[in-house]
């Protein structure tokens, strides 16, 4: 059984984009939340692969269907546009 997050997805999301915006390093970031860098490149893969939704614990299912995997796969498209437009507009200001 997983173990309970002491953070909310919403916490998780939000420690994931500071580090997407590049402001401090990632070390540093996991260090102010006092989590470990593993953690911290699970949730954002979690987040990149499925959002807010990513982030919630959830039981793991041990196989998934043709629809789940493209759903996914089209998560992860979405996500990686996501970041790569926040990241140009980033650039443009």
């Amino acid at each position: 059984m997983a173990k309970e997050s002491r953070f909310t997805p919403e916490q998780k999301m939000e420690i994931v984009l500071a580090g997407l915006k590049n402001e401090e390093s990632i070390r540093e970031l996991c260090k102010k939340h006092d989590i470990t860098t593993k953690t911290y490149y699970d949730w954002k893969k979690a987040f990149l692969s499925g959002g807010r939704q990513g982030l919630e614990q959830k039981p793991k299912s041990n196989g998934t269907s043709a629809v789940e995997t493209e759903n996914k796969r089209l998560k992860e498209l979405v996500a990686e546009l996501s970041v790569e437009n926040m990241v140009l507009k980033k650039n443009l200001r």
